[in-house]
């Protein structure tokens, strides 16, 4: 019943807080240097905004991936960004050690797998995004593979 609220009264679900209202104004900046990267490494590396995704065959299941990217030495993926507010100057290590962070070891496989079963892609590339107070970005990437 959420879901369907969510869909159908957007207005009634947002939220405000100073996390979210970072990660909104940095995703695309986040997926750019992502894309930026990518292209240098891989060949006619692509990427695409998409939305909701609804499984074929268990249509309670649905992935949100925040784009679909394809290259041709990796086939076709797809993408989750996140752009932690708590992230203090690029320092990723100190980062790990916060009990909020989304850089723990195994917490977000299923998420991924989930995510990977629902849009019938090879692969999802997880992508975490720091910004100095000088504007600089910081990335780290990590390619989920099915099991």
């Amino acid at each position: 019943m959420s879901l369907i609220q969510s869909i159908c009264y957007p207005e009634l679900k947002k939220v405000f807080s100073k996390a979210i209202m970072h990660g909104c104004k940095h995703e695309g900046l986040a997926i750019s240097a992502y894309e930026h990267v990518m292209k240098e490494k891989h060949k006619n590396f692509k990427i695409v905004k998409c939305g909701m995704f609804i499984n074929k065959k268990y249509p309670w299941l649905h992935a949100t991936p925040d784009f679909l990217c394809s290259c041709d030495c990796c086939g076709e993926g797809c993408g989750e960004v996140k752009c932690p507010f708590c992230i203090d100057n690029c320092d990723f290590q100190s980062y790990v050690s916060k009990s909020l962070s989304c850089l723990r070891k195994g917490s977000a496989g299923n998420y991924f797998l989930q995510q990977l079963f629902t849009v019938e892609r090879k692969y999802c590339d997880f992508v975490v995004c720091a910004f100095d107070a000088c504007g600089a970005t910081k990335l780290f990437h990590q390619q989920i593979l099915p099991e």
